[in-house]
């Protein structure tokens, strides 16, 4: 059973006595979809059933556990209840009758001894890369906390975010989990997005945006004061550091931290907090990152921190909207990337639908994680291997020398490249809302004639 902890700053929300060896995590599950693949491949097998084939201690959400059916504009707080109790609903009571249909229901209910964690990101948030605009946030909180099971007299009921973290085990066998909030406080972007506006092509334009900012002025993204955390979540996230007696630290970011890509939502957008995140962390032992968003899997980080991307459990980089140039922008932006260990003459990523495992080795005579990502089926894509022991300290130098957003194309041509894509996109976007009205118009005068 879980155990209360003290409401001190750098006390954990919760704490579980039992020694844990795998942790399952994963981010980006549209159910919709999900069924949708089961309905056009006959595949029967489940992802949800891959995930329990791993026999996880716990399952850490990190981030966009649900998807609205509205993509455009705020979702309604009531269509996020909605869509997590679809999310909850035991289909299968009889677990054994048809194992491979497990859902995330039957999961959390039957398999995992410790429950479901996490938490949040833009869409089970309600919009499309919202951060502290959005509306309503409170009872969009309650909601998410709802579907994770939190106790009504939870003092996360009153906190300004879903920040929090948990302990596992005890004495030299202890795991901390810390998720961060990246939604609540963030401010906007350098150039603010319009990815939950009703404009055509929203989300694209959003993503040039980004990268506009990051090529074409990259000493005022540089400057840029804008925070991701909040004051009151950084100094909960400092004394939290500070007071962990874990072997192992995980720090659950919804938004990648290193990544170089400058189309997606990042740290790097925000280069001042992802400096002082560093700095922050850097000091715990057993330490990796894990984070989601992206719609690929990925190793990544900075000298010896790492970070594991597992993104896209439905859905995929290389499917509409990025198409066929996710891997060539993955490739293109890569200094900021590892390799994997395992299996070998991978690339650091992946781009199919993934999950990713967190497994502890406490027996060996030098303690060590191994994370991994898992394709549809279970199977290993990705792996690396850190001792517990393994320090991630950086000086002041090997900060400053963190790779920036599209570091390595900050030159005339891809500058040029990326001001062009922005104007063709608005050309375009502006071509469609004119198509728009006009047929709006047409419509009008053909039902006028019609009945004149």
């Amino acid at each position: 059973m879980p155990t209360s902890t003290s409401t001190l700053l750098g006390s954990p929300d919760e704490h579980h006595s039992r020694q844990v060896t795998t942790l399952a995590f994963g981010s980006c599950h549209n159910r919709r979809l999900l069924e949708k693949y089961h309905a056009e491949t006959g595949d029967t097998k489940s992802i949800w059933k891959s995930v329990a084939e791993q026999r996880p201690d716990a399952w850490l959400w990190t981030g966009d556990a649900v998807y609205l059916p509205k993509r455009k504009g705020v979702g309604s707080v009531q269509s996020l209840v909605d869509e997590y109790n679809e999310m909850l609903y035991i289909r299968n009571e009889q677990t054994a009758s048809e194992p491979l249909t497990l859902q995330y229901g039957e999961v959390v209910k039957y398999v995992v001894p410790l429950g479901a964690f996490g938490t949040w990101d833009d869409h089970d948030y309600g919009a499309n890369d919202r951060g502290n605009d959005m509306p309503q946030r409170e009872p969009r909180r309650d909601a998410f906390l709802d579907f994770l099971d939190v106790p009504q007299d939870s003092p996360r009921r009153h906190r300004e975010g879903v920040y929090n973290s948990i302990t596992f085990g005890e004495g030299d066998k202890k795991v901390k989990v810390i998720f961060l909030d990246t939604r609540w406080h963030r401010d906007s972007h350098l150039i603010p997005s319009l990815a939950s506006s009703k404009i055509p092509l929203g989300s694209v334009l959003a993503c040039l945006t980004r990268w506009f900012s990051a090529a074409q002025l990259p000493e005022r993204q540089k400057d840029y004061d804008g925070t991701v955390l909040g004051e009151e979540q950084w100094q909960w996230l400092e004394r939290q550091v500070e007071d962990s007696d874990a072997s192992v630290n995980v720090i659950v970011s919804s938004i990648q931290v290193f990544t170089t890509n400058p189309a997606v939502e990042s740290w790097g957008h925000f280069e001042k907090e992802r400096d002082r995140f560093v700095r922050t962390i850097q000091d715990l032992p057993g330490l990796v990152i894990l984070s989601g968003d992206v719609h690929h899997a990925e190793l990544l980080g900075a000298g010896p921190i790492l970070e594991v991307t597992s993104s896209g459990m439905t859905h995929s980089c290389t499917g509409p909207f990025y198409g066929v140039l996710c891997e060539h922008i993955l490739d293109s932006f890569n200094t900021h990337r590892k390799q994997s260990d395992f299996p070998s003459g991978s690339n650091g990523y992946y781009t199919d639908k993934n999950f990713g495992t967190l497994k502890i080795d406490w027996h060996s005579k030098t303690p060590t994680f191994t994370v991994n990502v898992h394709d549809h089926s279970g199977k290993i894509v990705l792996s690396t291997v850190r001792a517990l022991s393994n320090s991630s300290k950086l000086s002041e130098m090997e900060i400053q020398r963190i790779p920036k957003l599209a570091e390595d194309h900050n030159i005339p041509t891809f500058q040029i490249a990326t001001t062009i894509s922005l104007v063709a996109s608005l050309l375009l976007i502006v071509l469609m809302i004119w198509m728009r009205r006009a047929l709006q118009v047409r419509l009008l005068y053909t039902a006028k004639r019609k009945y004149t």
